[in-house]
């Protein structure tokens, strides 16, 4: 017990060290005692500052060498600065030569890293029935189904409020199914599709308030699909049991899809970076299924009553992002 009171104790003390250092080189800068300025405040740029602190410490070392003329010195410290506060926002406060040689500087992020992922409801757009009997007296439903979606793109400003995107996506989505093929048998089942994408798009972002802009997002993905599988469950009163098959269907479909794509939603400033969410429509537009393969397996359709129809994907979302900017401090060159 006593040896964690003495480590508190000397933690404290040692804050409360660095914090009088600071305040010790200030009124060393403002008597125009800068010589022992860089060597008293050395140690406590290591460990001992807090953020605002150790901020306010590289401030007054850069205004140091510059009234001390000592120009590579005051570019050296900047550049470290910006290291270690790469999204430092400029105030009213800041002491002027600390701002004219910060605007010597690009600060702009080279581009951010954005991991994406949120909830999927799909919902199919049916181009054209099929049936093992006549569409009249074979009623049949879709339905929306759960999935999920995980995304990472790599997003660049191009110019104003615009940056262009583009990444590798991941989508799991089902969707229901209902029919009753004859009046003494209800069929059931979930339609599964595991897609792998590359979402390409222009981001526009509008602050409305310090911090929080709205985004809209307009884009087109190119979709690989990975797997479609079927899970079926026939009930009427001839069995017993219910039937039940899981097939896999993928080879039937075509594996390419182009899917045009909108988000819109909001992006708010967490210190270095930023959290974003957002909602979306996605469609496809190439039909699923290959014609070919419709009536290809006639075992298919006499176990399960069951043809595929042709159809669209359509994909509603809700996401949420984490976006990490990525920093790399440069000296200007002269004009």
């Amino acid at each position: 017990m006593t040896l964690i009171v003495s480590a508190l104790s000397l933690g404290i003390l040692s804050a409360q060290t660095c914090t009088e250092t600071l305040q010790t080189a200030q009124r060393n800068f403002d008597d125009g005692l800068l010589e022992e300025i860089p060597s008293l405040i050395a140690d406590c740029m290591q460990e001992g500052f807090t953020r605002e602190e150790k901020a306010n410490a590289f401030k007054l070392l850069i205004q140091t060498y510059i009234y001390n003329e000592d120009i590579l010195s005051a570019d050296e410290t900047m550049l470290e600065f910006l290291n270690d506060f790469p999204s430092y926002p400029i105030s009213s406060s800041d002491p002027k030569e600390f701002v004219e040689l910060y605007n010597t500087y690009d600060t702009d992020p080279i581009f951010q890293i954005e991991v994406r992922g949120g909830f999927v409801m799909s919902m199919p757009v049916i181009t054209e029935n099929h049936s093992t009997r006549s569409l009249l007296t074979d009623p049949e439903e879709y339905y929306m189904g759960p999935g999920f979606l995980g995304e990472v793109n790599i997003n660049k400003d191009i110019r104003g409020n615009f940056s262009l995107s583009g990444g590798v996506s991941f989508l799991y989505a089902s969707m229901g199914y209902w029919s009753e093929p004859y009046d003494f048998t209800v069929l059931e089942g979930t339609l599964y599709d595991t897609f792998l994408g590359l979402p390409l798009s222009v981001i526009y972002d509008h602050l409305i308030i310090p911090k929080l802009a709205i985004q809209g997002i307009v884009g087109v993905e190119p979709a690989l699909l990975l797997k479609h599988k079927m899970d079926f469950i026939r009930t009427d009163n001839k069995r017993e049991q219910p039937y039940t098959d899981n097939p896999i269907l993928t080879s039937n479909h075509h594996l390419l899809d182009i899917r045009p794509f909108i988000r819109a939603g909001a992006k708010l400033n967490i210190g270095r970076d930023f959290i974003a969410a957002s909602v979306g429509f996605k469609t496809g537009t190439i039909s699923t299924l290959k014609e070919e393969s419709v009536y290809a397996d006639d075992d298919f359709p006499d176990k399960n009553l069951y043809l595929e129809d042709q159809r669209l994907n359509n994909h509603f979302s809700f996401s949420i992002s984490y976006i990490r900017p990525v920093y790399n401090p440069q000296k200007r060159t002269a004009q």
